[in-house]
């Protein structure tokens, strides 16, 4: 038997152990995990529904004749639910009118998957690099790591409702960050103007327009004016093939607040949401929503700022999409996919670069509300609160506390940031 050099020897002594067990039960999370979804979306998917027959309402397939922006969509005369997104987008949905459904619903399901695995690369990596590696990531080999933090996403409710609701919100994400995270322009898909993504994604679904405060807080007048004018492009699309249906959706539908739901509804986890579930008197409401908003704004535009003159882009998106998520009059739980993205970057460069030497237990107990409250998701809740007679008003507070949470950790990270100011940049922002 020949005896392994002292080389070898010191290799394998110094190679890191990883537990068996925790490498198991990595892998059988995200197995099962991948199950339930493929089935979730196979069993329902309302919202895809709504995407086909948006496309087959463009294309008037199999006799469908219901109008792009009535009050609802369906074949069986039963109401069924409003298209709400740009003609760009049902332009887009046509395909899926001649594709059959189930095929729709696993292709998207996967895709969704397939994110949630690059988003968790993305983030452990990141983390690495930053010197603040996530919880267990050091004890995990790097496949067996990306593998726990997709099934940690997808375990999530956010990210469960989206899958089965048939959600497109993860593509649109992608889009938004690849335009946002990407560093070279050395590849076809690099050669793309930065702003285009999101230009893109914003003719699909409104919101992304909003990350154009990324661009200028950076002073990045060109992917402005990229974004700009692939937004225009969109429009433009759509008022050249769907004249119609264009002049309906930009002047009756878009400002439409009855064809985005209830905002009192406990899923809707904007601002405006979380002060209804507050129990804030309607009269009051919308004077505290847009004095909030308006302080969130300049806040979060001035922390921008900071953040990435110290290189924490990470950071620098997750402040913008907290923007998008609280200023929209609607956000549903299944829109927060950015959680992980979220507190991520509150981990790696809020804490211990702002936090850690500030107010430490606020900000810990904030983040432990936020969560477990935005894990478990309003629906979750719902489910668990109310078959114990728990009062309605008891759980729309216990649902949304964690949202509220997270708004006020968002004012403490730009005061502690602003108060930092931007000393430090160019950091790895190690602690």
């Amino acid at each position: 038997m020949s005896v392994p050099s002292t080389s070898t020897s010191t290799a394998v002594a110094a190679r890191p152990r990883r537990p068996v067990p925790l490498t198991v039960l990595a892998w059988l999370l995200l197995a099962t995990v991948l199950v339930r979804s493929v089935w979730l979306a196979l069993d329902g998917s309302i919202d895809l529904d709504v995407y086909r027959l948006g496309g087959m309402a463009v294309v008037d397939r199999h006799g469908f004749d219901d109008e792009l922006y009535g009050p609802g969509l369906s074949l069986d005369d039963d109401g069924g639910l409003p298209f709400t997104y740009p003609p760009f987008a049902a332009l887009l949905f046509v395909p899926l009118a001649y594709l059959p459904a189930w095929l729709t619903e696993l292709a998207l399901v996967l895709a969704t998957i397939g994110f949630a695995a690059g988003l968790s690369a993305v983030l452990l990596r990141y983390a690495a690099e930053r010197g603040r590696p996530l919880p267990l990531q050091t004890r995990l080999d790097p496949a067996t790591a990306v593998a726990a933090g997709t099934a940690v996403l997808l375990w999530s409710g956010p990210w469960m409702r989206n899958v089965g609701l048939g959600q497109i919100n993860a593509l649109i994400i992608a889009l938004v960050l690849y335009d946002l995270l990407r560093t070279r322009d050395d590849s076809f898909l690099g050669r793309v103007p930065r702003g285009f993504w999101i230009g893109l994604a914003a003719g699909i679904k409104l919101t992304p327009l909003a990350f154009g405060l990324v661009f200028l807080m950076r002073g990045q007048l060109r992917p402005i004016l990229t974004m700009g004018l692939t937004f225009a492009a969109t429009v433009l699309v759509g008022f050249l093939l769907l004249p119609r249906d264009a002049v309906v959706f930009w002047t009756e539908a878009v400002v439409s607040d009855e064809r985005v739901g209830n905002t009192a509804y406990i899923d809707n986890v904007s601002l405006q949401g979380v002060l209804l579930h507050l129990g804030v008197p309607g009269g009051l409401e919308p004077v505290l929503r847009w004095a909030l908003i308006l302080a969130m704004l300049v806040g979060a535009a001035l922390l921008i700022r900071v953040l990435a003159a110290r290189g924490m882009i990470l950071s620098v998106v997750a402040v913008n999409a907290l923007v998008m998520l609280y200023m929209s009059p609607v956000t549903w739980s299944h829109h927060h996919l950015w959680w992980g993205l979220v507190l991520t970057a509150l981990w790696v460069d809020a804490w211990p670069a702002f936090l850690r030497d500030g107010p430490r237990r606020l900000a810990l107990a904030l983040g432990g509300m936020a969560l477990v409250g935005l894990y478990v998701g309003p629906i979750r809740w719902d489910a668990w609160l109310r078959p114990l007679g728990t009062p309605e008003p008891a759980v729309d507070v216990v649902a949304t506390l964690p949202y509220l949470a997270l708004f006020l950790l968002l004012a403490l990270w730009a005061v502690t940031g602003l108060r930092s100011g931007a000393r430090g940049a160019g950091g790895s922002g190690r602690g």
